[in-house]
Protein backbone atom coordinates (compact mmCIF):
# COMPACT_ATOMS: atom_id res chain seq x y z
CA UNK A 1 0.00 0.00 0.00
CA UNK A 2 1.05 3.61 -0.42
CA UNK A 3 3.16 5.44 2.15
CA UNK A 4 1.89 8.40 4.16
CA UNK A 5 3.37 11.79 3.34
CA UNK A 6 5.63 13.88 5.55
CA UNK A 7 4.25 16.70 7.68
CA UNK A 8 6.30 19.81 8.47
CA UNK A 9 5.42 22.70 10.78
CA UNK A 10 7.56 25.82 11.32
CA UNK A 11 6.56 28.62 13.68
CA UNK A 12 8.49 31.78 14.58
CA UNK A 13 7.44 34.68 16.84
CA UNK A 14 9.62 37.77 17.40
CA UNK A 15 8.52 40.69 19.58
CA UNK A 16 10.78 43.53 20.74
CA UNK A 17 8.00 45.20 22.73
CA UNK A 18 6.39 42.42 24.76
CA UNK A 19 5.86 38.71 25.13
CA UNK A 20 6.17 36.08 22.41
CA UNK A 21 4.69 32.61 21.94
CA UNK A 22 5.29 30.01 19.23
CA UNK A 23 3.59 26.65 18.79
CA UNK A 24 3.82 23.89 16.18
CA UNK A 25 1.97 20.66 15.48
CA UNK A 26 3.56 18.54 12.73
CA UNK A 27 1.88 15.28 11.73
CA UNK A 28 2.89 12.80 9.07
CA UNK A 29 0.22 10.89 7.24
CA UNK A 30 -0.80 7.30 7.93
CA UNK A 31 0.32 4.57 5.55
CA UNK A 32 -2.28 2.82 3.46
CA UNK A 33 -3.99 -0.45 4.40
CA UNK A 34 -2.69 -3.60 2.76
CA UNK A 35 -5.41 -6.08 1.75
CA UNK A 36 -5.40 -9.71 0.61
CA UNK A 37 -1.65 -10.28 0.85
CA UNK A 38 -0.35 -6.75 0.31
CA UNK A 39 1.92 -5.03 2.83
CA UNK A 40 0.85 -1.90 4.67
CA UNK A 41 2.37 1.44 3.68
CA UNK A 42 4.86 3.24 5.91
CA UNK A 43 3.83 6.25 7.96
CA UNK A 44 5.01 9.72 6.99
CA UNK A 45 7.66 11.54 8.95
CA UNK A 46 6.98 14.60 11.11
CA UNK A 47 9.26 17.65 11.38
CA UNK A 48 8.64 20.49 13.83
CA UNK A 49 10.56 23.74 14.41
CA UNK A 50 9.29 26.40 16.85
CA UNK A 51 11.15 29.59 17.78
CA UNK A 52 10.25 32.63 19.87
CA UNK A 53 12.33 35.65 20.91
CA UNK A 54 11.81 38.89 22.77
CA UNK A 55 13.80 41.82 24.09
CA UNK A 56 13.32 44.01 27.13
CA UNK A 57 12.61 43.07 30.74
CA UNK A 58 9.54 41.59 32.40
CA UNK A 59 8.17 39.81 29.34
CA UNK A 60 7.63 36.10 28.77
CA UNK A 61 8.44 33.49 26.17
CA UNK A 62 6.43 30.30 25.66
CA UNK A 63 7.37 27.72 23.06
CA UNK A 64 5.56 24.42 22.45
CA UNK A 65 6.75 22.11 19.69
CA UNK A 66 5.03 18.85 18.76
CA UNK A 67 6.05 16.29 16.16
CA UNK A 68 4.01 13.20 15.25
CA UNK A 69 1.45 13.45 18.03
CA UNK A 70 -0.96 10.54 17.31
CA UNK A 71 0.14 10.49 13.67
CA UNK A 72 2.61 9.01 11.19
CA UNK A 73 1.31 5.51 11.80
CA UNK A 74 2.19 2.58 9.60
CA UNK A 75 -0.61 1.08 7.56
CA UNK A 76 -2.25 -2.10 8.79
CA UNK A 77 -2.91 -5.40 7.05
CA UNK A 78 -6.20 -7.19 6.45
CA UNK A 79 -6.33 -10.82 5.27
CA UNK A 80 -2.54 -10.96 5.22
CA UNK A 81 -0.51 -13.81 3.73
CA UNK A 82 2.83 -13.39 5.47
CA UNK A 83 2.36 -9.64 4.95
CA UNK A 84 4.12 -6.84 6.84
CA UNK A 85 2.50 -3.89 8.54
CA UNK A 86 3.93 -0.52 7.59
CA UNK A 87 6.64 1.09 9.72
CA UNK A 88 5.77 4.12 11.80
CA UNK A 89 7.23 7.44 10.68
CA UNK A 90 9.96 9.27 12.56
CA UNK A 91 9.30 12.34 14.69
CA UNK A 92 11.89 15.12 14.84
CA UNK A 93 11.27 18.31 16.78
CA UNK A 94 13.24 21.38 17.85
CA UNK A 95 12.01 24.25 20.06
CA UNK A 96 13.92 27.43 20.97
CA UNK A 97 13.17 30.43 23.19
CA UNK A 98 15.53 33.42 23.47
CA UNK A 99 15.01 36.42 25.74
CA UNK A 100 17.64 39.13 25.34
CA UNK A 101 16.40 40.73 28.57
CA UNK A 102 15.30 39.64 32.05
CA UNK A 103 12.18 37.72 31.01
CA UNK A 104 10.64 34.38 31.90
CA UNK A 105 11.34 31.59 29.39
CA UNK A 106 9.37 28.33 29.10
CA UNK A 107 10.27 25.91 26.28
CA UNK A 108 8.67 22.48 25.87
CA UNK A 109 9.39 20.08 23.04
CA UNK A 110 7.80 16.69 22.32
CA UNK A 111 8.60 14.26 19.53
CA UNK A 112 6.85 10.91 18.99
CA UNK A 113 7.47 8.09 16.58
CA UNK A 114 4.49 6.71 14.71
CA UNK A 115 2.96 3.34 15.65
CA UNK A 116 3.75 0.40 13.41
CA UNK A 117 0.92 -1.07 11.37
CA UNK A 118 -0.94 -4.07 12.81
CA UNK A 119 -1.90 -7.31 11.09
CA UNK A 120 -5.63 -7.43 11.78
CA UNK A 121 -6.42 -10.73 10.07
CA UNK A 122 -4.61 -13.46 8.16
CA UNK A 123 -0.90 -13.79 8.87
CA UNK A 124 2.03 -11.38 8.95
CA UNK A 125 4.39 -9.35 11.08
CA UNK A 126 3.63 -5.99 12.64
CA UNK A 127 5.41 -2.85 11.51
CA UNK A 128 8.19 -1.32 13.57
CA UNK A 129 7.50 1.80 15.60
CA UNK A 130 9.12 4.99 14.40
CA UNK A 131 12.09 6.62 16.09
CA UNK A 132 11.86 10.05 17.75
CA UNK A 133 14.36 12.78 18.62
CA UNK A 134 13.63 15.91 20.64
CA UNK A 135 15.68 19.12 20.95
CA UNK A 136 15.02 22.20 23.10
CA UNK A 137 16.84 25.36 24.14
CA UNK A 138 15.99 28.39 26.26
CA UNK A 139 17.87 31.42 27.59
CA UNK A 140 17.46 34.83 29.19
CA UNK A 141 19.75 37.70 30.08
CA UNK A 142 20.41 40.15 32.91
CA UNK A 143 18.14 43.16 33.29
CA UNK A 144 15.93 45.17 35.60
CA UNK A 145 13.22 43.87 37.90
CA UNK A 146 12.57 40.57 39.64
CA UNK A 147 14.91 37.80 38.54
CA UNK A 148 13.19 35.56 35.97
CA UNK A 149 13.50 31.81 35.53
CA UNK A 150 14.24 29.52 32.58
CA UNK A 151 12.51 26.16 32.12
CA UNK A 152 13.39 23.78 29.27
CA UNK A 153 11.90 20.33 28.65
CA UNK A 154 12.42 17.80 25.85
CA UNK A 155 10.79 14.39 25.38
CA UNK A 156 11.57 11.87 22.65
CA UNK A 157 9.24 8.85 22.58
CA UNK A 158 9.62 5.95 20.19
CA UNK A 159 6.48 4.60 18.57
CA UNK A 160 4.96 1.26 19.53
CA UNK A 161 5.32 -1.75 17.28
CA UNK A 162 2.32 -3.18 15.48
CA UNK A 163 0.63 -6.50 16.22
CA UNK A 164 1.89 -9.61 14.40
CA UNK A 165 -0.28 -12.64 13.69
CA UNK A 166 0.44 -16.33 13.02
CA UNK A 167 3.21 -18.85 13.74
CA UNK A 168 6.61 -17.72 12.54
CA UNK A 169 5.59 -14.06 12.52
CA UNK A 170 6.25 -11.35 15.11
CA UNK A 171 5.07 -8.05 16.47
CA UNK A 172 6.97 -5.00 15.33
CA UNK A 173 9.89 -3.65 17.36
CA UNK A 174 9.31 -0.49 19.38
CA UNK A 175 10.98 2.64 18.09
CA UNK A 176 13.88 4.34 19.85
CA UNK A 177 13.36 7.53 21.83
CA UNK A 178 16.34 9.89 21.85
CA UNK A 179 17.32 13.30 23.12
CA UNK A 180 19.24 15.64 20.86
CA UNK A 181 20.50 18.96 22.28
CA UNK A 182 18.72 20.26 25.38
CA UNK A 183 20.07 23.47 26.92
CA UNK A 184 19.08 26.21 29.35
CA UNK A 185 21.07 29.33 30.31
CA UNK A 186 20.53 32.48 32.37
CA UNK A 187 22.75 35.44 33.12
CA UNK A 188 19.98 37.15 35.09
CA UNK A 189 20.59 35.07 38.21
CA UNK A 190 17.34 33.20 37.70
CA UNK A 191 16.94 29.51 38.39
CA UNK A 192 17.41 27.26 35.36
CA UNK A 193 15.68 23.87 35.13
CA UNK A 194 16.45 21.54 32.23
CA UNK A 195 14.77 18.13 31.90
CA UNK A 196 14.90 15.51 29.18
CA UNK A 197 13.49 12.02 28.67
CA UNK A 198 14.16 9.44 25.98
CA UNK A 199 11.63 6.60 26.03
CA UNK A 200 11.56 3.52 23.83
CA UNK A 201 8.31 2.30 22.33
CA UNK A 202 6.58 -0.91 23.37
CA UNK A 203 7.07 -3.94 21.15
CA UNK A 204 4.05 -5.09 19.22
CA UNK A 205 2.01 -8.03 20.50
CA UNK A 206 2.18 -11.43 18.83
CA UNK A 207 -1.10 -13.36 18.58
CA UNK A 208 -2.12 -16.82 17.34
CA UNK A 209 1.45 -18.11 17.65
CA UNK A 210 3.44 -15.00 16.68
CA UNK A 211 6.26 -13.72 18.87
CA UNK A 212 6.19 -10.32 20.55
CA UNK A 213 8.31 -7.46 19.31
CA UNK A 214 11.37 -6.09 21.10
CA UNK A 215 11.02 -2.97 23.21
CA UNK A 216 12.72 0.12 21.81
CA UNK A 217 15.68 1.78 23.50
CA UNK A 218 15.52 5.01 25.47
CA UNK A 219 18.73 7.00 25.09
CA UNK A 220 19.60 10.15 27.06
CA UNK A 221 23.36 10.60 26.67
CA UNK A 222 24.81 13.93 27.79
CA UNK A 223 22.12 15.76 25.87
CA UNK A 224 21.48 18.23 28.68
CA UNK A 225 23.57 21.28 29.47
CA UNK A 226 23.05 24.58 31.18
CA UNK A 227 24.53 27.49 33.07
CA UNK A 228 23.25 30.12 35.46
CA UNK A 229 24.46 32.71 37.89
CA UNK A 230 21.66 31.28 40.04
CA UNK A 231 20.70 27.65 40.66
CA UNK A 232 20.89 25.00 37.95
CA UNK A 233 18.94 21.71 37.86
CA UNK A 234 19.62 19.08 35.17
CA UNK A 235 17.48 15.93 35.09
CA UNK A 236 17.91 13.30 32.39
CA UNK A 237 16.07 9.98 32.04
CA UNK A 238 16.39 7.10 29.57
CA UNK A 239 13.72 4.37 29.69
CA UNK A 240 13.59 1.24 27.56
CA UNK A 241 10.27 0.18 26.11
CA UNK A 242 8.47 -2.94 27.26
CA UNK A 243 8.61 -6.08 25.16
CA UNK A 244 5.50 -7.14 23.29
CA UNK A 245 3.34 -9.95 24.63
CA UNK A 246 2.89 -13.29 22.89
CA UNK A 247 -0.04 -15.70 22.84
CA UNK A 248 -0.32 -19.20 21.42
CA UNK A 249 3.22 -20.60 21.26
CA UNK A 250 5.66 -17.86 20.29
CA UNK A 251 8.07 -15.94 22.51
CA UNK A 252 7.31 -12.57 24.06
CA UNK A 253 9.67 -9.70 23.30
CA UNK A 254 12.50 -8.61 25.54
CA UNK A 255 12.50 -5.17 27.13
CA UNK A 256 14.54 -2.37 25.63
CA UNK A 257 17.68 -0.75 27.06
CA UNK A 258 17.53 2.45 29.08
CA UNK A 259 20.70 4.58 29.03
CA UNK A 260 21.45 7.92 30.69
CA UNK A 261 24.58 10.03 31.15
CA UNK A 262 24.76 13.62 32.37
CA UNK A 263 27.47 16.20 33.02
CA UNK A 264 26.74 19.61 34.52
CA UNK A 265 28.85 22.65 35.39
CA UNK A 266 27.79 25.90 37.02
CA UNK A 267 29.44 29.13 38.05
CA UNK A 268 26.50 30.34 40.12
CA UNK A 269 24.35 28.77 42.83
CA UNK A 270 23.46 25.21 43.76
CA UNK A 271 23.95 22.61 41.04
CA UNK A 272 21.84 19.44 40.92
CA UNK A 273 22.52 16.76 38.31
CA UNK A 274 20.36 13.63 38.08
CA UNK A 275 20.56 10.81 35.54
CA UNK A 276 18.20 7.85 35.67
CA UNK A 277 18.18 4.77 33.44
CA UNK A 278 15.28 2.30 33.45
CA UNK A 279 15.28 -1.00 31.59
CA UNK A 280 12.09 -2.07 29.86
CA UNK A 281 10.01 -4.98 31.14
CA UNK A 282 9.81 -8.26 29.29
CA UNK A 283 6.57 -9.05 27.52
CA UNK A 284 4.02 -11.48 28.94
CA UNK A 285 3.49 -14.98 27.54
CA UNK A 286 0.17 -16.86 27.48
CA UNK A 287 -1.25 -20.11 26.11
CA UNK A 288 2.12 -21.78 25.55
CA UNK A 289 4.24 -18.69 24.85
CA UNK A 290 7.34 -17.94 26.91
CA UNK A 291 7.66 -14.54 28.56
CA UNK A 292 10.34 -12.05 27.56
CA UNK A 293 13.41 -11.09 29.54
CA UNK A 294 13.94 -7.64 30.98
CA UNK A 295 15.99 -4.91 29.38
CA UNK A 296 19.08 -3.62 31.13
CA UNK A 297 19.78 -0.13 32.42
CA UNK A 298 23.12 1.62 31.85
CA UNK A 299 24.84 4.82 32.90
CA UNK A 300 27.26 4.82 29.99
CA UNK A 301 29.43 1.93 28.87
CA UNK A 302 30.20 -0.83 31.35
CA UNK A 303 33.78 0.18 32.22
CA UNK A 304 33.36 3.96 32.04
CA UNK A 305 33.41 5.93 35.29
CA UNK A 306 32.21 9.44 36.26
CA UNK A 307 29.47 9.34 33.62
CA UNK A 308 27.15 11.34 35.90
CA UNK A 309 29.11 14.38 36.99
CA UNK A 310 28.65 17.85 38.43
CA UNK A 311 31.14 20.67 38.96
CA UNK A 312 30.80 24.10 40.57
CA UNK A 313 33.48 26.72 39.95
CA UNK A 314 31.92 29.08 42.51
CA UNK A 315 32.11 26.80 45.54
CA UNK A 316 28.35 26.27 45.67
CA UNK A 317 26.57 23.12 46.79
CA UNK A 318 26.66 20.25 44.29
CA UNK A 319 24.30 17.27 44.35
CA UNK A 320 24.83 14.46 41.83
CA UNK A 321 22.64 11.36 41.55
CA UNK A 322 22.90 8.40 39.20
CA UNK A 323 20.25 5.67 39.27
CA UNK A 324 19.91 2.49 37.21
CA UNK A 325 16.87 0.24 37.51
CA UNK A 326 16.79 -3.09 35.69
CA UNK A 327 13.56 -4.05 34.03
CA UNK A 328 11.31 -6.84 35.28
CA UNK A 329 10.93 -10.19 33.57
CA UNK A 330 7.64 -10.92 31.90
CA UNK A 331 4.99 -13.16 33.44
CA UNK A 332 3.90 -16.42 31.81
CA UNK A 333 0.64 -18.33 32.21
CA UNK A 334 -0.02 -22.00 31.48
CA UNK A 335 3.08 -23.94 30.44
CA UNK A 336 5.13 -20.91 29.40
CA UNK A 337 8.41 -19.97 31.07
CA UNK A 338 8.83 -16.75 33.04
CA UNK A 339 11.23 -13.97 32.02
CA UNK A 340 14.40 -12.99 33.85
CA UNK A 341 14.87 -9.68 35.64
CA UNK A 342 17.89 -7.61 34.61
CA UNK A 343 21.04 -7.68 36.75
CA UNK A 344 22.88 -4.37 37.18
CA UNK A 345 26.45 -3.83 38.40
CA UNK A 346 28.10 -0.40 38.56
CA UNK A 347 31.24 1.11 40.04
CA UNK A 348 32.03 4.82 40.45
CA UNK A 349 29.56 6.13 37.90
CA UNK A 350 28.88 9.29 39.93
CA UNK A 351 31.40 12.08 40.55
CA UNK A 352 31.60 15.78 41.30
CA UNK A 353 33.74 18.71 42.39
CA UNK A 354 33.26 21.87 44.45
CA UNK A 355 34.80 23.72 47.37
CA UNK A 356 31.34 23.74 48.94
CA UNK A 357 29.16 20.82 50.02
CA UNK A 358 29.31 17.77 47.73
CA UNK A 359 26.76 14.93 47.78
CA UNK A 360 27.19 11.90 45.51
CA UNK A 361 24.46 9.26 45.27
CA UNK A 362 24.43 6.03 43.25
CA UNK A 363 21.29 3.86 43.40
CA UNK A 364 21.16 0.48 41.65
CA UNK A 365 18.20 -1.94 41.48
CA UNK A 366 17.94 -5.35 39.85
CA UNK A 367 14.71 -6.34 38.16
CA UNK A 368 12.12 -8.80 39.44
CA UNK A 369 11.66 -12.16 37.74
CA UNK A 370 8.28 -12.83 36.19
CA UNK A 371 5.42 -14.80 37.68
CA UNK A 372 4.77 -18.30 36.34
CA UNK A 373 2.25 -21.14 36.51
CA UNK A 374 3.73 -24.57 35.62
CA UNK A 375 6.64 -23.40 33.45
CA UNK A 376 10.21 -22.64 34.46
CA UNK A 377 10.89 -19.84 36.92
CA UNK A 378 12.68 -16.73 35.82
CA UNK A 379 15.82 -15.46 37.55
CA UNK A 380 15.64 -12.23 39.51
CA UNK A 381 18.28 -9.60 38.72
CA UNK A 382 21.11 -8.94 41.15
CA UNK A 383 22.39 -5.47 42.04
CA UNK A 384 25.95 -4.37 42.78
CA UNK A 385 26.78 -0.75 43.52
CA UNK A 386 30.19 0.57 44.57
CA UNK A 387 30.97 4.28 44.89
CA UNK A 388 34.04 5.94 46.37
CA UNK A 389 35.41 9.47 46.41
CA UNK A 390 38.90 10.31 47.67
CA UNK A 391 39.80 14.00 47.47
CA UNK A 392 43.23 13.68 49.09
CA UNK A 393 45.09 14.51 45.88
CA UNK A 394 42.50 16.95 44.48
CA UNK A 395 43.29 20.66 44.25
CA UNK A 396 39.65 21.48 45.02
CA UNK A 397 38.34 19.91 48.22
CA UNK A 398 34.71 20.08 49.35
CA UNK A 399 33.83 21.66 52.68
CA UNK A 400 31.63 18.62 53.30
CA UNK A 401 31.53 15.29 51.44
CA UNK A 402 28.69 12.75 51.54
CA UNK A 403 28.81 9.51 49.52
CA UNK A 404 25.68 7.33 49.44
CA UNK A 405 25.10 4.12 47.49
CA UNK A 406 22.33 1.52 47.38
CA UNK A 407 22.19 -1.92 45.77
CA UNK A 408 18.77 -3.61 45.81
CA UNK A 409 18.35 -7.09 44.37
CA UNK A 410 15.21 -7.99 42.46
CA UNK A 411 12.34 -10.02 43.90
CA UNK A 412 11.57 -13.58 42.85
CA UNK A 413 8.41 -14.12 40.86
CA UNK A 414 5.47 -16.05 42.28
CA UNK A 415 4.57 -19.57 41.20
CA UNK A 416 1.01 -20.88 40.86
CA UNK A 417 1.31 -24.66 40.62
CA UNK A 418 0.75 -27.78 42.73
CA UNK A 419 4.48 -28.56 42.74
CA UNK A 420 7.81 -26.79 42.66
CA UNK A 421 9.15 -23.69 44.40
CA UNK A 422 8.70 -20.03 43.60
CA UNK A 423 11.71 -18.12 42.29
CA UNK A 424 14.39 -16.84 44.63
CA UNK A 425 15.13 -13.22 45.28
CA UNK A 426 18.45 -11.87 44.01
CA UNK A 427 21.42 -10.50 45.91
CA UNK A 428 21.94 -6.81 46.53
CA UNK A 429 25.40 -5.45 47.30
CA UNK A 430 26.59 -1.93 48.05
Amino acid sequence: AANGADGTAISSATNNGGSARAQTDARGGTGGLGRNGADGGDGGNSFSTATASTSGDGNSINVDGFAAFSSGHGGGVTNGAGSDGGAGGTGTSSSTGIASGNSHVDVRDDADGGTGGAVNSGTGSGGAGGDAISNASGSNAAGAGTVQTVFVSANGRGGNGGTGRGAGESGGAGGNGTLGTVNGTSTSGGAVTVTGTGTGGTGGAGVTGASGGLGGNGDAVNALSGSSTGTLNLTQTGTGGNGGSSDGGGSAGNGGIGNAEATGTNSGGTLTVTATANGGNGGAGSNGSDAGDAGTATLGTALATSTVNGTSSSGSTVNVTGAANGGNGGAASGSGNAGDGASIAMTDKVDGSTSGSLTLTQNISGGNSGAVDSGLNGTAGSAFSSLSKDVTADATKPSALFVDTDGFGGNGGERDAATGQAANGADGTS
